[in-house]
């Protein structure tokens, strides 16, 4: 299977999993594609999503670390925003 369509079948499960109240959000301020880690303590394993640039991938999860390459994980919950800013996570409120 390509790794464009597993890639989006792992963000489709995982927005059905999440739901979609109080739930964090992805938006790639970058002009890069960005292959983002999601660490979501609901979840049995960790995912992979690709995001492209000027995209917003919603309901990512309820509570979760995400990771960038070998950066840090950046911890998100609820009604937050993670921007992907010169390929380093931030947040924000929604």
């Amino acid at each position: 299977m390509p790794k464009l369509l597993l890639t989006s079948v792992t963000a489709l499960a995982l927005m059905a999993l999440s739901g979609g109240a109080h739930a964090v959000d992805v938006t790639n301020q970058d002009v890069q594609i960005h292959e983002i880690l999601i660490d979501d303590p609901d979840l049995a394993d960790q995912a992979f999503i690709e995001i492209l640039p000027g995209e917003t991938v919603t309901n990512i999860c309820k509570v979760c670390e995400l990771t960038i390459g070998d950066g840090d994980a950046v911890p998100a919950d609820g009604d937050q925003i993670v921007m992907i800013k010169n390929s380093i996570l931030t947040i924000e409120q929604k």
